[in-house]
């Protein structure tokens, strides 16, 4: 029923979708309100103006809870425009009234890469205050102190601190960064520094890491993917060092914010074939993101 109806409104139906709005239908998307009958007069004015109808596709049959009279639809779909594409996620929720179900409420809000990366702008231009550290992240400096620096890829190189520390020390380093603003910005301090880097703005999921590309891949507070690592570990060379800093699984920063976080022993279990593990630690530290004591995962592994 959500799909239909969804349907019915990306081509402007405007038969279709009166029918099953309540009078007490609401709509809220991107900051503007409407109710029934202005949300249908603007169905009917596009229809009038014979705006180009809108193609949606779904990621998912999407999420439905179900209560008394009450249904509530969440699902994520990607929008296609004349002019761009969106990614999104849709809501509806359904009552039932006199026999039928209708929708009181409809609401939109963005998703995917472009959410993430206006998230990330905003910190990296200082609206949001989040502390960080904007040194080197040791215990990087460290795996790679005894190491002939090669080829290297920063995934989620930020406004550059690790990346530019390697490069200053012989390495060839690949900067990868959903923020335009920090790859901006690290763009700028690697040319002030006089160094070279290639900062690449992009989707962390989408981007290709390659195959056996790489003699250093770091991801020092760039998540909790499972499916980023595998791409991670496919794309080092043989004898490549994987080094990762982040939260573990029961850190404040994963209970009270729900920012992910590793298990421990679950890197490991990940790393047991075809890689030494050269560390795995659960600390208590100072975290570079947040700049707070918590729990961290601090894991290495060489590709044999």
């Amino acid at each position: 029923m959500s799909h239909a109806f969804y349907d019915a409104v990306d081509r402007n139906d405007v038969a279709a979708v009166r029918p099953q709005l309540s009078d007490a239908f609401a709509s809220f998307e991107e900051e503007q309100f409407h109710g029934k009958d202005a949300f249908v007069g603007d169905l009917e004015q596009s229809l009038a103006n014979h705006e180009p109808t809108l193609t949606r596709v779904w990621k998912g049959d999407g999420h439905v809870v179900l209560a008394g009279d009450t249904a509530v639809f969440v699902g994520e779909s990607m929008l296609h425009g004349p002019m761009r594409d969106f990614d999104g996620w849709s809501t509806l929720v359904w009552v039932g009234e006199a026999g039928h179900w209708r929708v009181v409420e409809m609401q939109w809000q963005p998703g995917g890469a472009d959410t993430a990366r206006e998230q990330w702008n905003a910190i990296f231009r200082g609206d949001v205050p989040i502390p960080f550290k904007k040194t080197v992240n040791q215990l990087l400096a460290d795996s790679v102190a005894k190491r002939k620096p090669g080829t290297a890829l920063d995934i989620g190189m930020g406004q550059g601190r690790n990346a530019i520390w390697l490069a200053k020390h012989g390495w060839q380093v690949t900067g990868l960064d959903v923020s335009s603003v920090a790859v901006k910005q690290a763009t700028e301090t690697a040319k002030k520094e006089k160094v070279k880097l290639e900062a690449v703005q992009g989707d962390f999921d989408t981007w290709d890491f390659g195959n056996d590309k790489w003699d250093l891949v770091a991801m020092i507070y760039a998540g909790s993917d499972p499916k980023r690592v595998e791409r991670a570990q496919r794309s080092l060379k043989k004898g490549g060092l994987f080094v990762l800093e982040f939260f573990s699984s029961d850190s404040d920063a994963n209970t009270k914010m729900g920012i992910g976080g590793w298990k421990p022993g679950q890197l490991a279990a990940m790393f047991h074939d075809g890689f030494k593990i050269v560390r795995d630690d659960v600390v208590e530290d100072v975290a570079d993101w947040g700049q707070r004591k918590d729990k961290l995962v601090r894991f290495v592994a060489e590709k044999l």
